[in-house]
Parts: C-alpha cells; sequence; structure tokens
C-alpha cells in the first residue's frame, strides 16, 4: 500500500470510527433514562467524550475510568 493509498484508508477507518461513536453515543444516551447515576453526571461525561469523538475533536474529560465510581442502578 502506498502512501496516498495508506492515507485514503485511515481517513475511511477514522470516518467509520466517528459513526461508531455516533451510534454508541444514541444509544448510551437511551439507556441513560433507565439508570441512576449516583456519580453525578458520570454518564453525561461519557456522552461528551463520545460527541467529542464523533465530531474529530479532543477528548474534553480523561477521569471517567475506573468506572463506575459509584452504585449504579435501574431506576424504578
Amino acid at each position: 500500500m502506498n502512501k496516498e493509498e495508506r492515507i485514503k484508508h485511515l481517513e475511511a477507518e477514522v470516518e467509520r470510527l466517528q459513526g461508531d461513536c455516533a451510534e454508541a453515543y444514541q444509544v448510551l444516551g437511551c439507556l441513560t433514562e433507565w439508570v441512576k447515576d449516583d456519580e453525578q453526571g458520570d454518564l453525561d461525561l461519557v456522552l461528551d467524550n463520545l460527541w467529542a469523538a464523533q465530531c474529530g475533536e479532543p477528548k474534553p474529560h480523561d477521569d471517567i475510568l475506573p468506572w463506575p465510581k459509584g452504585v449504579i442502578t435501574i431506576k424504578p
């Protein structure tokens, strides 16, 4: 694979990964409606990171892992 082909391949891979992040953002966004998050906003931080990744922006939060930091329960 020459340099131009490699660049095209990597660009396609970045686009695919951004799409994967967009899908994960949608799924996690729906799941957060059913989860009670005792660690105020941990899931929102994950959503922020996924949003940034899908937009090709820097990761805003580096302090999510290890996760969960608190108790996660399903809302009644």
